[in-house]
């Protein structure tokens, strides 16, 4: 079983709503971050569909693609970390 971040109960007092069918712990995050877990997604689902909207397909390549595009101008306007 993967790591699990152990708590107690009553210092999760939303556990009581839950469904015996649902597991109370949950396993240790796999990234580091949200952007590296978009980065991984980018990279191993490159030709798969990440939105649909109005008719408009756009695949994890990309937004990956566009990302980098969109990163690219805010740094050019002089935007810092």
């Amino acid at each position: 079983m993967a790591n699990t971040v152990t708590v107690p109960a009553s210092g999760r007092p939303w556990l009581k709503n839950y469904s015996p069918l649902v597991s109370q712990d949950m396993p240790a995050l796999s990234h580091e971050s949200l952007a590296a877990m978009l980065e991984d997604s980018c990279q191993r689902f490159a030709a798969r569909d990440a939105f649909s909207c109005m008719g408009k397909t756009l695949s994890y390549s990309a937004l990956a693609e566009k990302s980098a595009a969109m990163a690219g101008y805010l740094q050019s306007r002089g935007l810092k970390k």
